[in-house]
């Protein structure tokens, strides 16, 4: 691709990225998050399939989240705060290790992102929380698709509009 081509792309990408920056400053998103799952997107493959696949990895690892933090409040009382943390992460992480081995749910670092969405946001276990990343994440994966099918439709475009098809003389 030549490098005048790359830089519409990249000007009509940046603008999506202002663009989402400011609705979600206006609207009180989580845009790092969004920004999270929209890399996400691509590093899943770029797909709409592998997109959602991701998604659904990216949400069971915040729900593993909300089981470590459960779990380590249940237990901190016997093991003390020091102790209860590294042994939640440990019960949880087994299991989900053995995901790998599960078609769907086997892409790990995606669950870890998950978790560690919930963990970064520092807000409390509860409906609303999950509401946030959520709302964040899918938006996230929309940014993506958005930016895969934007992009298909530039290069097209200009490849119908190259004008070193056409005579100069």
């Amino acid at each position: 691709m030549s490098n005048a081509r790359l830089l519409v792309i990249a000007f009509a990408i940046a603008a999506v990225a202002a663009i989402y920056t400011y609705v979600a400053q206006s609207f009180g998103l989580v845009s790092w998050v969004s920004f999270t799952c929209w890399a996400a997107y691509f590093l899943a493959g770029g797909s709409p399939k592998e997109g959602c696949r991701m998604f659904v990895n990216w949400a069971c690892g915040v729900g593993l989240g909300a089981i470590i933090i459960l779990l380590a409040t249940a237990i901190g009382p016997v093991l003390g705060a020091t102790h209860a943390y590294p042994v939640a992460m440990f019960m949880v992480l087994v299991p989900t290790l053995l995901l790998e081995n599960v078609r769907f749910l086997n892409m790990i670092p995606f669950i870890f992102f998950g978790a560690i969405s919930l963990f970064a946001l520092g807000k409390p276990v509860e409906l609303a929380t999950f509401q946030t990343l959520a709302t964040a994440g899918v938006l996230g994966i929309g940014l993506g698709w958005m930016t895969t099918s934007m992009r298909s439709a530039i290069t097209r475009f200009l490849a119908r509009h190259d004008s070193a098809r056409w005579p100069t003389g």
